[in-house]
């Protein structure tokens, strides 16, 4: 039984773009954290000092003439001390509340990167299919075919070094594009891998090659 096939590794420019983009994030990670901490030492920092100002404003019971003074004085600044608590713990919440709200901000722009990404990738594939298959749009934009986008077989089938030519064959294929959507990614991308040698093999000419037979021989 031949050995099972390694994944397709991901094109050129499909890397570059990565590289950029996790390098990119990472400085923007690096710089936000550094700010973090900067602003916590320093929020730490004040707090230490304004609460040390008020306990040093403390009442003293031999400040006062009267019993009655002094617990109105002790009342007073425990007040004082309590709601400046209540506003430290509420700025410290509001702050978690901006982290997330950042954290989840970024997790958007990345997401609008990648499809950024995918979509550089997509027209680079669709420029190389267009030249190669004259009904090449009308092939994958069939309406009838099952969504692919947003799949795990969609980020292999895009890593090919020949996607447009996997792509057109299973447009023509759509059940043999069901079978392999329902299948497990690493088994999907065996397969894919598998296409996407034949066409190497084959020149990557415009008749796309057969696809695997379901019990896995060529």
């Amino acid at each position: 039984e031949a050995a099972p096939q390694q994944p397709p590794k991901p094109s050129r420019l499909q890397q570059r773009i990565d590289d950029l983009t996790r390098q990119r994030y990472e400085a923007e990670r690096a710089r936000q954290e550094a700010e973090a901490r900067v602003a916590h030492y320093e929020r730490q920092q004040a707090l230490q000092k304004q609460f040390a100002e008020l306990d040093a404003e403390a009442p003293q019971i031999d400040q006062f003439d009267s019993l009655h003074a002094y617990n109105m004085a002790l009342s007073n600044w425990t007040t004082k001390r309590a709601t400046a608590i209540a506003a430290a713990q509420w700025e410290e919440r509001m702050q978690k509340v901006a982290a997330e709200q950042a954290q989840q901000s970024e997790q958007a722009q990345r997401q609008q990167l990648q499809v950024q990404r995918e979509n550089m990738v997509i027209e680079t594939k669709m420029a190389a299919g267009v030249k190669k298959y004259p009904d090449f749009q009308q092939a994958i934009m069939n309406p009838e075919l099952p969504s692919v986008r947003g799949t795990p077989l969609f980020d292999i089938i895009l890593a090919a070094d020949h996607a447009e030519d996997i792509a057109y064959s299973l447009a023509k294929k759509p059940g043999e594009l069901e079978r392999l959507l329902s299948l497990h990614p690493l088994h999907a991308a065996r397969e894919v891998f598998r296409l996407d040698t034949q066409f190497a093999g084959s020149g990557a000419t415009s008749a796309p090659p057969p696809p695997p037979s379901r019990n896995g021989s060529p």
